[in-house]
């Protein structure tokens, strides 16, 4: 049986998706959300098998919500549902990942099942492949795909961090903590799929553990053996190793 959690902001088309998923019998929903936000918090709580996403939902957008669900430790397979099929619908040609275009068929959802059943035993393989196509929609720049999602514990949201505010990340152990000027942020997104977003921002990779916003690098201190301590400007005033094999690349960044 496949746990599934659904996603649309129309009330009417979670109610047929239901039915379609549960005619199947092979589908059990777990949870049902109408805006990104709630669909975030129940990707937290109930860790499904599958999502079934609208692209365009208030608080968050379906890309949006499908980031943190790759960077999970357990990922659920995705099916994206759009009114617009003129939104990469070939992008989403994966095996395990379909592009359910409204209105919704009983005989589509039927083949979308189908599909997730064969992909079970590849889903790591697939998880990649996935990550690819959203880490592509996200820089080819949908609609409000800018922002990045990341759940904020104190507080028990989901913000979305614009890029320009972030100051650095960095791992720590399993997690790698997102940095802007006044707060941290644990994720699990990995320092590559960060490195990629925030390409186009000018961040820089410094060391095999971390990444910088040169806007917010306050001063350097060489170590004497090729690498420097780097103070940023934050109000942690963090302190990040720049590795001797990045050392070159970084500082000829600072002067472009």
């Amino acid at each position: 049986m496949i746990h599934a959690i659904i996603a649309d902001d129309d009330p009417t088309l979670l109610m047929v998706l239901r039915a379609f998923l549960e005619e199947t019998g092979k589908v059990a929903v777990g949870g049902e959300a109408e805006d990104g936000q709630a669909c975030a918090r129940l990707l937290e709580t109930l860790r499904p098998d599958a999502l079934f996403l609208d692209i365009h939902m208030p608080g968050l957008t379906g890309l949006q919500v499908a980031e943190l669900a790759t960077a999970m430790d357990s990922p659920p397979l995705i099916a994206f549902i759009t009114g617009y099929p003129e939104y990469a619908a070939e992008a989403f040609r994966v095996d395990a990942v379909d592009f359910l275009v409204k209105p919704l068929t009983r005989e589509h959802i039927a083949r979308t099942v189908a599909r997730m059943e064969r992909a079970s035993p590849r889903r790591a393989e697939l998880l990649g492949e996935l990550q690819q196509v959203v880490a592509r929609l996200v820089r080819d720049g949908l609609p409000h795909s800018r922002p990045l999602a990341v759940k904020d514990y104190e507080e028990g949201i989901v913000r979305l961090v614009d890029p320009l505010d972030v100051v650095s990340a960095e791992r720590q152990g399993r997690r790698v903590v997102l940095r802007t000027s006044e707060r941290e942020f644990p994720t699990y997104y990995s320092l590559t799929q960060l490195e990629d977003r925030f390409a186009s921002h000018g961040f820089v990779r410094v060391s095999k553990h971390a990444l910088v916003n040169p806007v917010f690098v306050d001063y350097l201190i060489p170590c004497g053996d090729g690498s420097y301590d780097l103070y940023l400007k934050d109000e942690h005033r963090t302190v990040i190793r720049v590795s001797r094999g990045r050392a070159k690349a970084f500082l000829a960044s600072l002067h472009t």
